[in-house]
């Protein structure tokens, strides 16, 4: 088999730890209800199954995809994570990765326009797994999947409030996947900036974030973003010296 298993890593070198969420621990509701969405995803069938006969849990997890399903139906409420006057984008405070035990064949293999579409929660909670894409192979989306539930991130905010946004990032979770993440937040976040005509802002934000792609692996996505930098930075410049004028 390709995938033998698979190592949590966290910022802190540990390999397990307790999710917490505001200061208490979850318990097993929050992975049990992550675990029933995983199960819709990968079989549509297991979306209409009643859990309510299945005893107190089933009737608990029941209660939640009620819940989850009248929180979607608000969804006119989440922001697409676009640039807009006044967003600050959320940033990736935590991301487990997974160590993948395969050939990169078994990688090139997966279609690569595999991608989960998520929501950010007000919290900077992920919630709302979507995948889009062939699931020819399911394991490692399965993994990618898996860790994405113990990801953190702050919270985007509109105005200075939190908003609930919609992201999305490329399957399988490898270390330039994440860190194109990273980049992409980055870019949204000085568009955002751009937007608002907040030049000085918007001109040392990328200024940063130029320094950072910089030392950067070469790779297409840095080449890209670097790009996108460059002409932020341009333009900021340029309305900065206009200004002075």
């Amino acid at each position: 088999m390709p995938f033998l298993g698979l190592r949590r890593k966290y910022r802190d070198g540990s390999r397990e730890r307790t999710t917490r969420r505001g200061g208490r621990s979850s318990g097993r509701s929050e992975p049990a209800a992550w675990h029933l969405e995983l199960a819709g995803i990968f079989n549509a069938t297991n979306r209409d199954i009643p859990l309510a006969e299945f005893g107190t849990a089933g009737a608990l997890l029941e209660e939640g995809r009620q819940q989850r399903l009248a929180d979607e139906s608000t969804a006119d409420e989440i922001l697409d994570l676009t640039p807009l006057p006044g967003l600050v984008p959320p940033e990736i405070l935590e991301s487990p990765q997974v160590v993948f035990r395969a050939s990169l064949e078994v990688l090139r293999a997966l279609d690569p326009d595999l991608q989960v579409v998520f929501v950010i929660d007000r919290d900077g909670r992920v919630r709302q797994p979507v995948v889009n894409g062939r699931l020819d192979n399911p394991a490692p989306v399965l993994l990618s999947l898996e860790v994405l539930r113990d990801w953190n991130f702050t919270p985007a905010r509109l105005d200075s409030d939190p908003v609930p946004v919609r992201s999305s990032l490329g399957l399988p979770f490898t270390q330039g996947v994440i860190r194109q993440a990273r980049y992409d937040l980055r870019l949204v976040g000085i568009a955002s900036l751009l937007a608002t005509e907040d030049w000085p802002a918007a001109r040392e934000a990328a200024s940063l974030l130029l320094e950072e792609l910089a030392a950067a692996p070469p790779t297409r996505g840095r080449n890209a973003a670097r790009d996108r930098v460059q002409d932020f930075l341009a333009e900021a410049e340029g309305e900065l010296v206009q200004g002075h004028r």
